[in-house]
């Protein structure tokens, strides 16, 4: 069970643009991040679905459990290139995302910077 808390920081190009926008791009946001991961992954259960839990899933989804099969083994650091992706292909050119910070519990977390993408 991964606690889906998004910790999202962006680079603006411009400060005053910033300024002047940061309500809008805040809602914006959070409008990504709802419709795109938090209404999707909440309440399911994901699994890798070239995995042989496959069948596990197929089983779940016959008792009416919600599940998501990835291409991926889903793990929190695995996620977050999943999530950063949703979440850049939908900003303006005038705001890049710099870092996420997802958590599986309290004290267990996955980070993901822009700069170790290079």
């Amino acid at each position: 069970i991964i606690n889906i808390f998004i910790k999202i920081i962006l680079k603006y190009n411009s400060f005053h643009l910033l300024l002047k926008n940061f309500f809008f791009l805040w809602i914006f946001i959070k409008k990504i991040v709802k419709s795109e991961i938090v209404d999707v992954w909440d309440h399911a259960v994901m699994l890798n679905g070239l995995s042989p839990h496959k069948q596990l899933g197929e089983d779940l989804e016959e008792k009416g459990h919600k599940v998501i099969y990835c291409q991926y083994q889903p793990t929190c650091e695995n996620m977050l290139y999943e999530i950063a992706d949703k979440i850049k292909s939908q900003l303006p050119n005038t705001v890049t995302l710099a870092y996420l910070k997802l958590h599986e519990t309290e004290n267990s977390y996955g980070e993901w910077f822009a700069e170790d993408q290079k």
